[in-house]
């Protein structure tokens, strides 16, 4: 059977391939029915007032190849132009871009792979990146938090926070006046913790105690979650000048997975309830908009048998204002990440479709609704697992990473250019 090397994208206007090959016999098999779903509903909407948007997808462009998958991946816009990091096996690498997505020389490798997530978070002269690198026993490596800051694509300087733990899935940072603000997940057999840390830094983003590469520990960390219970990855943005922290606490009962979402502010010791949950794995996130707070998360809510995502919006005292809406399916093993874009917020959503593995773009307006259909990276056969966006000039570039299989033994990472406009 013919494999499809060349994403094909889901959105208002029906399928569209980047190349510009016809299917073949097989692949017209496989997308019949869908082909005839699609007319249906062509059929219907045209008889629907026409949208007040649309949108469609523009360049794409290869970033990299990987032996399997990449661990984590952040695309950031810089003051020169957007750049992609991402940690695979050989390593955390950094990638700039073009304005379009586009790569620009050659990637630079910053040092070893951070298994247990990356965060980054633009500066005036370059970058600050936090590493979470999980342990290797067998190597007589503790695992460690890092914080490194990057100018001219490499690392001039680099603290250790504290070790991690085998289990360990999520890192993020946040400025906050003058410090940088690091929250992590720190997992073990024992226990699933929320951490958070503090940086304090210069003018110009310059890391104290001196510069160049250094793994003095600058403070000591503070747990944020319950301890009995198991934290998830959590999330962090800056809003009104204060960092706030998100995070979900999970528990059986009666056989049964319960949960909540917390969130915290600045340097307050007390969470905030921002929602219950009936799912094992949250995943929250959050990302400001034009209106305020809005928080992303994963719950299980009858009578459908799948996950999906909620949007909550925050009030400026972190409490939920009026009901979580529903977003969209997102049953893949990551959660999603909102991204403030084009007056409202892009939720970046993993999630499936029959055996495949695909990334949604949906757009909301203030009011949590979606402006246009949701949009979708997706190719036949592949797993579209990793994913995350920036806007980029009045453009969202999301950068996709894949996981390799039987049909794609190669694990690709790319960017794609999506445009919001009037009809």
């Amino acid at each position: 059977m013919d494999v499809l090397t060349a994403p094909v994208l889901h959105g208002v206007a029906g399928r569209g391939r980047l190349s510009p090959a016809e299917p073949t016999a097989s692949d017209r098999g496989r997308f019949e029915l869908p082909t005839l779903v699609a007319t249906i509903a062509s059929l219907a909407l045209a008889c629907a007032p026409a949208p007040r948007e649309t949108a469609r997808f523009g360049e794409q462009h290869e970033i990299a190849r990987l032996e399997w998958e990449a661990d984590d991946l952040r695309l950031v816009d810089t003051r020169d132009g957007p750049v992609a990091l991402w940690s695979a096996p050989a390593g955390l690498r950094l990638q700039r871009l073009g304005s379009r997505g586009a790569p620009e020389g050659a990637a630079a490798h910053l040092g070893p792979r951070c298994e247990g997530g990356l965060a980054a978070h633009a500066t005036d002269g370059g970058l600050v990146v936090a590493c979470a690198r999980r342990p290797r026993l067998d190597k007589g490596d503790p695992g460690a938090v890092l914080v490194l800051e990057v100018v001219d694509d490499e690392v001039v300087a680099r603290r250790r926070l504290a070790g991690l733990g085998r289990d360990s899935r999520g890192i993020e940072l946040a400025r906050e006046g003058e410090d940088w603000v690091v929250l992590w997940h720190d997992g073990s057999p024992e226990r699933w913790t929320v951490w958070r840390a503090r940086v304090p830094h210069l003018r110009g983003g310059r890391l104290r105690s001196g510069h160049g590469a250094s793994d003095t520990p600058q403070v000591d960390p503070e747990p944020l979650s319950t301890p009995h219970l198991a934290a998830s990855s959590p999330a962090l943005v800056t809003y009104a000048g204060e960092a706030i922290a998100i995070w979900a606490e999970t528990w059986m009962e009666a056989g049964f997975p319960r949960g909540h979402v917390l969130a915290t502010r600045g340097r307050s010791p007390s969470p905030t309830l921002v929602a219950d949950v009936d799912h094992e794995a949250p995943a929250p996130s959050v990302a400001a908009d034009e209106r305020g707070l809005v928080v992303l998360f994963r719950d299980l809510r009858r009578p459908s048998p799948r996950a999906s995502l909620f949007a909550q919006r925050l009030g400026d005292d972190l409490r939920p204002r009026g009901r979580p809406a529903r977003v969209t399916r997102a049953d893949a093993d990551r959660g999603a990440r909102g991204v403030a874009c084009l007056g409202g917020l892009v939720a970046v959503v993993p999630r499936t479709w029959d055996n495949d593995t695909l990334i949604g773009l949906d757009l909301l307006d203030l009011d949590l609704k979606k402006r246009v259909a949701e949009q979708q990276i997706y190719e036949w056969a592949a797993r579209f697992t990793r994913a995350d966006a920036a806007c980029v000039d009045g453009t969202l570039i999301t950068l996709v990473g894949e996981r390799a299989s039987g049909l794609s033994p190669e694990a690709r990472l790319h960017t794609m250019e999506l445009r919001w406009g009037a009809r």
